[in-house]
């Protein structure tokens, strides 16, 4: 016979070695109870922080916080036009464009420059600036004289044919950070400031018609050609000086004819009363006539 304990109440139940469910612990069913509750509250909105997340049962309320919420963002998109109106008045402390002087410009008398004297003009108009852009008109040296006299306050030049104008016997280089050294000062000296160059490149290029059997500048040497460049070409030891010298291409030209820089020498080319200029390399109509660039 089994016996039987004299303290019913206090006597342990045999372990029957099973572990119990988590379940089926008083403890965690508590802990159960509490999340759950937790959970349905949650769920109904008790423990909502945010006015975002209420629910509202009644909609005559619902329409005010609605009301209230469309107020907050008129006051917030106002307050943004005020700082935008700040910025545009005071740009960050500087002065508005239109409170400097008169921007006077004046492009080269050739297709490249006049363009790019358009561009900056324009684009600073654009900006707000006074900017007076004047009839295109000589070449460097009335660039360089109108910013000399007044007449003019800004022009866009070729660093390589600033140094060419200002200081033509400093060595010249290949580098645009060189270059600008030499010619800042050149510019100081006349009451100008230098600003930062622009990547895009352009130069002079010594260009033939499409059919000529040639593809360098040396291969022209022996070819009798007529030769069309501007007054200005035939001065610089960089351009008719330089083709000419013995010691560099040693060119024989048969004829030269001095033609206004731009579109006129396309068209003499074009035409047959040339068989090479000297011409910048961007011109569109190199590639309109087929002509190449040796």
């Amino acid at each position: 016979m089994s016996e039987t304990p004299s303290n019913p109440e206090a006597s342990t139940p045999p372990d029957s070695g099973e572990e119990k469910a988590w379940y089926q612990k008083p403890l965690n069913l508590i802990a159960l109870a509490v999340i759950a509750a937790v959970a349905l509250f949650a769920a109904f909105g008790g423990f909502a922080g945010d006015e975002d997340d209420l629910v509202i049962d009644d909609p005559e309320e619902e329409e005010e916080i609605v009301d209230e919420e469309e107020e907050e963002v008129v006051d917030e998109e106002e307050d943004v036009t005020e700082e935008e109106e700040d910025v545009d008045e005071t740009d960050n402390g500087t002065a508005a464009p239109g409170d400097g002087p008169e921007i006077v410009i004046r492009g080269q008398d050739f297709s490249e420059a006049i363009t790019l004297a358009e561009v900056y003009g324009q684009y600073l108009q654009s900006l707000g600036y006074d900017v007076d852009i004047l009839t295109p008109a000589g070449f460097r040296d009335e660039a360089i004289q109108g910013i000399e006299t007044g007449e003019l306050n800004m022009i866009v030049d070729y660093i390589g044919g600033s140094q060419t104008a200002l200081r033509p016997d400093d060595p010249s280089s290949g580098d645009p950070d060189e270059v600008m050294e030499v010619i800042r000062p050149a510019y100081a000296e006349l009451g100008a400031t230098v600003l930062d160059y622009t990547p895009g490149t352009n130069g002079d290029a010594f260009v033939v018609r499409g059919d000529l059997d040639a593809e360098t500048i040396s291969d022209v040497a022996d070819m009798d050609l007529v030769f069309g460049a501007s007054a200005q070409c035939f001065e610089r030891p960089q351009c008719f000086i330089g083709y000419t010298d013995p010691d560099i291409y040693g060119i024989e030209f048969a004829d030269t004819q001095t033609i206004e820089f731009g579109p006129i020498l396309g068209e003499a080319l074009a035409a047959g009363e040339v068989d090479a200029v000297v011409w910048n390399d961007t011109a569109p109509q190199i590639e309109e006539f087929g002509f190449k660039v040796l």
